[in-house]
């Protein structure tokens, strides 16, 4: 589990690199075993050819009677030396021994390499005198330093040629998958509402087919983005026209029904003459001025008729009084644009933008402060609503309905909303509508 867990990390460049340069080590490893083998395998054969290339000569002369048998061993000696053996005599004194390993040869390269070292005894006659036994040994000092060589030198090249490998396998792996970075960089513009960036061309086909495919898709979703903005805007549009009926039917019918009420009640007190008459007149009047007023505050809520009437500015300056009334302990100011230019269509949403604003600060935020700011940025309405309120966490599933509410309005309008909050820190909204179109 630890090694799939580690493996599970890395990156699929450092995956294919990590497997290329295990296979490069498996075939590495299995060449420097057959090479040491085969040398091995060299090693013996040399070493018995030189030991019997001595034992044919002694033989030969073991067939005679030497009448100087010593000369000719040390002729055998110096055949010796250039055949890699070490001669001595039995019952005589020890000869230096053989260096069995050279300094330059690494001990774990002789022990692999190095075959049993064969021995023999051979006995020579000599004319008037006793026999002479002679030890021949095969000495691989010489065949171990020279295999160490070509080993040494194959070894390099071998791990030379894997490392260069490994590293052209790795740049190759980071060459073919650049344009992952690439294609991942579109999704996430994607994802972020950014539909209108082509895919960057890789130069590899198939790379370049899932970039047509990621622009096809991000064409399809510009495209039903824009439907469902249109379609939002007009379910907007129609909203606020059926409030605006409803609105100019209830002070029409309502209204003067209520109005008719009051009018009656007032006759029947100048008419009337008995208390309780009196008294059910007076409380019908009173009543319907009550309903009357609830009816007017709902008809504004509705629709609110001064921004017909009197325009944008005047309406906001009214909500802001309303609100000041309501909440006497709340600050509240309106700073408007001198500059801002007219713009009749977005009015009633700017409206209902602020309304939904104040209505989260006075629900919510517990504040002492609030202001409204609309003035132009270019081809935008800029609409900011502040408060030092208690603000909130934001979180992508955090937001409520009226949260919802509003960027649902001001995206259908073809503008971005933007909430900077922390808890204790207060909140701003800032929304930017497009002042033409």
């Amino acid at each position: 589990m630890p090694v799939r867990g580690w493996l599970a990390r890395l990156s699929l460049r450092a995956r294919l690199s990590a497997s290329l340069a295990a296979l490069t080590l498996c075939a590495l490893g299995g060449a420097l075993l057959i090479a040491v083998d085969n040398t091995r395998e060299a090693v013996r054969a040399e070493l018995d050819s030189s030991a019997g290339l001595a034992l044919a000569l002694i033989d030969d002369w073991s067939a005679q009677a030497l009448s100087a048998p010593l000369n000719h061993i040390e002729r055998l000696r110096a055949l010796g030396r250039h055949r890699h053996l070490h001669i001595e005599l039995a019952d005589g004194p020890p000869a230096a021994p053989a260096t069995l390993r050279p300094a330059t040869v690494p001990a774990w390269f002789a022990h692999a390499v190095a075959a049993e070292t064969p021995h023999f005894e051979r006995t020579l006659q000599q004319a008037g005198g006793p026999p002479l036994t002679l030890r021949i040994y095969a000495d691989p000092a010489d065949e171990l330093a020279e295999a160490w060589n070509d080993f040494h030198a194959l070894l390099l090249l071998l791990g030379g040629f894997a490392l260069l490998v490994n590293l052209a396998a790795w740049w190759l792996a980071g060459t073919i998958l650049a344009p992952v970075g690439r294609l991942t960089a579109r999704l996430d513009a994607l994802a972020g509402g950014d539909y209108g960036a082509a895919t960057p061309a890789s130069g590899l086909p198939e790379f370049d087919r899932i970039g047509r495919h990621i622009d096809a898709l991000a064409a399809r979703l510009a495209a039903s983005r824009a439907d469902n903005r249109r379609l939002a805007a007009h379910a907007l549009q129609a909203r606020e026209e059926e409030r605006r009926a409803l609105a100019a039917e209830m002070h029409d019918e309502l209204g003067q029904s209520l109005t008719a009420i009051r009018a009656d009640a007032a006759l029947i007190r100048r008419v009337a003459s008995a208390p309780a008459v009196l008294d059910s007149a007076e409380a019908i009047s009173v009543n319907a001025g009550a309903i009357q007023d609830g009816v007017r505050q709902l008809i504004r809520r509705l629709h609110p008729v001064m921004l017909d009437a009197l325009g944008l500015r005047a309406a906001l300056e009214q909500m802001c009084a309303d609100w000041r009334a309501r909440l006497p302990q709340l600050d509240l100011q309106l700073h408007w644009d001198a500059q801002l230019p007219q713009h009749p269509g977005a009015d009633i949403h700017v409206y209902r933008i602020v309304q939904e604003g104040l209505t989260n600060i006075a629900r919510h935020a517990a504040a002492q402060h609030a202001c409204v700011r609309l003035h132009a940025r270019g081809a935008q309405l800029e609409l900011s609503i502040e408060d030092d309120g208690c603000g909130f966490e934001l979180q992508p599933c955090s937001a409520g309905f009226g949260l919802l509410g509003l960027r649902e309005r001001i995206e259908s309008l073809g503008g971005e909303l933007c909430i900077d909050t922390a808890p204790g820190a207060g909140t701003r909204l800032r929304a930017r509508l497009p002042l033409a179109g």
